[in-house]
């Protein structure tokens, strides 16, 4: 029964994943139409900005269902082993349940 609730848990991880990299693909294509029609016709698409908004919004919202951070770690790269595991420690969850990074 555990293995066939962790399999079930990976699917849907990858279908989150495979749904937000399609929102990003979205949200991309859309304001590079928006961008690209207001330069060539002068006109941006009327559309284009309310649906940006609304595939942008269901982008954070899988990243917030996946409790997903995101995370720069140029810095990191750049520092010692002992200062660099500093840096990347945070807290997995506060008590209002938000996180603190």
């Amino acid at each position: 029964m555990r293995q066939a609730v962790s399999t079930a848990i990976r699917w849907l991880e990858r279908l989150l994943d495979a749904a937000a990299a399609l929102l990003l693909v979205g949200v991309l294509a859309v304001t590079a139409a928006r961008v690209v029609s207001r330069y060539l016709i002068g006109e941006a698409l009327p559309w284009s900005e309310e649906l940006t908004r609304l595939l942008f919004v269901w982008l954070v919202l899988i990243g917030a269902a996946r409790c997903a951070h995101l995370r720069v770690d140029l810095l990191s790269g750049m520092l010692a082993p002992a200062p660099a595991a500093a840096s990347s420690w945070q807290p997995q969850r506060s008590p209002s349940g938000l996180s603190a990074s």
